[in-house]
């Protein structure tokens, strides 16, 4: 066994450093960073539909584009009348 897991397997078996260190961890509060996590979760999904508005923004300009292409190229040139 190597050094560090030798100490590891000697603090394991000690029962003064797992009754301190399962009294220290029981005194952790986790409503606060769940409540981060959740906050974070609840930012990401509020990210999404700007996104989704955006591509579906580009997506009418360039069918607005190939449209006005096809336009100009089905309509006929010579519809304006010139001045004589």
């Amino acid at each position: 066994m190597g050094r560090h897991n030798e100490a590891a397997y000697r603090r394991c078996m000690d029962y003064a450093f797992l009754e301190m260190e399962y009294k220290s961890r029981k005194a952790i509060d986790i409503a606060k960073p769940m409540e981060e996590m959740q906050r974070r979760i609840t930012g990401m999904q509020r990210r999404r539909p700007a996104t989704a508005m955006w591509r579906m923004a580009a997506a009418a300009v360039f069918v607005g584009i190939v449209m006005m292409g096809i336009w100009k190229v089905l309509s006929p040139s010579g519809s304006m009348p010139s001045e004589q």
